[in-house]
């Protein structure tokens, strides 16, 4: 859609004014990330300390943690030589507060998780106050790409022969084991988990040729427990202590698949493979998570909108998981073999290690796990939250309609987005969560940027909603296909949903949230021309169609029966002798339409 918006009309590229530079100078959020670098670095070089990525995290907390408050109390932040934009209102107070609530709460995560930050293990690193502090958002990542990883392909001398990176958020999809790329000419299929020169890491005095992949595994950086909820499906991770569910307040979580975040890949048994022999299994990352509960305080209503309020969101933690399709993933935790299976013995016997040696040893697979492969950051969001009423829509987390209705306009959330301020897609995320609570139903709508630590984009728009919204409205509006197409809401990267993608699922929502009207019934030639393909079908077992003014009849034998053929947002109308089919059922599951006109009649 992105291009073919210059397809249609390419003289904007030629003619139009270039887009204005940006940066978001004023952001509270994004001064205090930087100042909090700079007076950490004050601090460390006035006391003779290493860099903050040789320090550890945990030692930082125990022995630093008072003198580090006790430097800052009278440290100048606004007046050390620091460059700051005229308009800018910084509070050295809020700063000095805000960082250490985040420090207490760092300090806190340590005395209760150490096995996080000073795990023990053969080959055991303690977690660097660096990466401490970039995984809780404290300073900035200055939009350098932390998260890239590698397919490494070996030659037969167990040299690095092709190295093909990917952004994790990319790769989990196309680099997951059981997938295929092809590179120069050769196709190869992923099949484990491996970082060229892994196996050459020292453990003692030995290299670890055996077990590139145990460190990782014993790393909880790499590997972090999930608890999961059974009633509404919510995950998390263990170490956020949550005792209850969140969004619907169940009592008992269980353990899901511990999440492993990938370190790299490799082929299948480190070679290549025919075409002929590849059996390629696809498997996607979902949805990005957003874990956390709405706060009242700062969430306001959308210019023009009835049942649609948003926030600007600092500091939201986003989970990306590849289940491998319900079914997970075993591992070796020695070689780092890797299938998309449940069955633990897949490995074994099956599958060689996925790097090669320059000594002959095979690799029994006698310790695997089953995991999920993802990874989760911390990140500023723009979320747009919608209320839906029980009584008058059809709310259940099991509706066909409200899945269909909110993936696609989160999709063109993010189109339209990027078309307005003259970016790349890619350079947004857009996702969506149904939640149930006591106060009701809601479809939470969220966008952030791609990059580390984020652009300023998303957080930025909340005073162009009520345009951007408009917006959408015209342009789910102007496209004729029957569903979606490539010129409106599908697209490469989003091709995994494109069964899910309807632009009029997508209308419905967005008209319900701008004027809190539902969609209006079906016209009667709308309903007829929905049930024509049945017609035949219907004469086989005897059922006749009658047609009467706007209405709809179904009749065998001496029964006769209204049909209505409703919106599939609305609840099942209901009165006697009335079949009410959705008309998404109509369109996308004609033989669940069929059955239950048949199941009606008392036919199976």
């Amino acid at each position: 859609p992105h291009d073919t918006r210059y397809f249609q009309d390419p003289s904007p590229m030629f003619r139009g004014d270039p887009r204005r530079p940006w940066i978001d100078t004023l952001s509270p959020r994004l001064l205090h990330r930087h100042l909090a670098m700079v007076s950490l670095q004050r601090y460390f070089e006035q006391n003779g300390l290493s860099g903050l990525d040789e320090f550890s995290a945990a030692a930082f907390v125990d022995s630093h943690f008072e003198t580090f408050f006790e430097f800052l109390g009278g440290w100048p932040v606004t007046r050390d030589g620091i460059l700051l934009d005229r308009a800018a209102e910084v509070s050295e107070d809020e700063f000095r507060q805000n960082l250490q609530r985040a420090l207490e709460q760092l300090r806190e995560k340590c005395r209760k998780h150490p096995e996080f930050y000073t795990p023990e293990g053969r080959d055991a690193k303690p977690m660097s106050l660096l990466d401490a502090l970039y995984e809780e958002s404290v300073i900035p990542t200055y939009s350098f790409p932390k998260n890239v990883v590698s397919v490494n392909i070996m030659d037969e001398k167990a040299k690095l022969r092709y190295q093909v990176s990917r952004g994790l958020d990319i790769a989990i999809s196309e680099y997951a084991p059981g997938r295929s790329i092809v590179v120069d000419k050769n196709t190869y299929q992923i099949g484990g988990l491996y970082s060229y020169h892994s196996e050459q890491r020292k453990i003692g005095e030995k290299k670890n040729w055996l077990s590139p992949a145990r460190p990782f595994f014993e790393d909880h950086a790499y590997l972090k427990p999930i608890v999961r909820c059974h009633s509404c499906n919510w995950f998390g991770l263990a170490s956020d202590d949550e005792k209850c569910c969140p969004f619907c307040g169940e009592k008992q979580l269980e353990e899901g698949r511990p999440m492993l975040r990938p370190w790299g890949f490799a082929p299948t048994n480190a070679e290549s493979t025919s075409v002929s022999r590849l059996d390629e299994t696809y498997s996607w990352a979902g949805q990005p998570l957003y874990s956390t509960l709405p706060s009242l305080d700062n969430i306001e209503p959308v210019e023009g909108c009835t049942h649609l309020r948003m926030a600007n969101r600092p500091g939201q933690r986003i989970i990306m998981i590849n289940d491998g399709g319900e079914k997970g993933f075993v591992v070796c935790q020695d070689c780092g073999a890797a299938v998309p299976t449940p069955r633990e013995e897949a490995l074994k016997g099956v599958v060689k290690r996925p790097y090669r040696l320059p000594f002959s040893k095979p690799c029994y697979h006698a310790d695997t796990m089953k995991v999920d492969l993802g990874y989760d950051f911390i990140t500023d969001m723009l979320v747009l939250e919608c209320t839906l009423d029980r009584l008058q829509l059809d709310t259940r987390r099991s509706s066909p309609w409200l899945e269909r209705a909110a993936q696609s306009l989160a999709e063109v959330l993010r189109l339209q987005v990027s078309q307005k301020l003259d970016i790349e897609f890619t350079e947004l995320v857009s996702g969506y969560r149904i939640r149930e609570s006591g106060q009701g139903v809601f479809v939470d709508l969220y966008l952030y940027d791609s990059l580390s630590s984020g652009a300023g984009y998303a957080v930025g728009l909340a005073p162009r909603m009520g345009e951007i919204l408009r917006d959408i409205e015209c342009f789910l509006s102007q496209c004729s296909c029957d569903d979606a197409c490539q010129q409106c809401l599908k697209h490469y990267r989003n091709r995994h949903v494109h069964g899910l993608l309807d632009r009029f699922a997508a209308l419905d929502l967005l008209r319900w949230a701008m004027t809190g009207k539902r969609a209006a019934p079906l016209e009667g030639d709308v309903q007829a021309k929905l049930l024509s393909p049945f017609a035949s079908v219907l004469n086989e077992v005897h059922i006749q169609i009658e047609k009467v003014d706007e209405k709809l009849f179904l009749s065998s034998g001496n029964r006769r029966k209204e049909l209505e053929i409703y919106p599939a947002m609305w609840l099942r109308p209901s009165r006697a002798n009335l079949i009410s089919i959705k008309d998404m059922d109509m369109k996308h599951a004609r033989p669940v339409a069929l059955r239950e006109i048949c199941e009606a009649f008392g036919d199976r």
